[in-house]
């Protein structure tokens, strides 16, 4: 079996460094994207199975942008994929309507916490 591949978002050089090499340390690849443009960029011609995709971001916001790679990959004959959105603040994801598109966990991650829902989705 191929290992995983998860579209990760996050405009925090720190933040995408960090969950970067703590995926790949448990066995998933990692598309790294800084935002919007990035992530769109990413994703051309790459197969991914979950994205992973802070909520605040500058360019566009986490959940319009996994709206549209979903748009994307649906348009293209793919399937829905799983999303996990992380914030570091309270209420962005009921204002964003996070819970209709995927999960939220919230920064700080804990990274086994993260782990585990990622292997629930998987």
């Amino acid at each position: 079996m191929s290992r995983a591949t998860i579209l990760l978002i996050d405009d925090d050089p720190l933040v995408l460094r960090s969950l970067e090499k703590a995926l790949a340390q448990n066995g998933y690849q990692v598309l790294a994207a800084d935002g919007y443009a990035a992530a769109m960029a990413a994703i051309q011609g790459k197969d991914f199975n979950l994205i992973l995709s802070d909520i605040r971001m500058p360019d566009k916001n986490g959940v319009d942008t996994a709206k549209e790679i979903q748009g994307c990959l649906i348009a293209s004959g793919k399937k829905d994929i799983p999303i996990i959105f992380i914030t570091g603040y309270s209420g962005d994801e009921v204002e964003l309507q996070a819970p209709l598109v995927g999960e939220t966990l919230y920064k700080p991650i804990d990274v086994e916490r993260l782990l585990t829902v990622i292997r629930d989705y998987l």
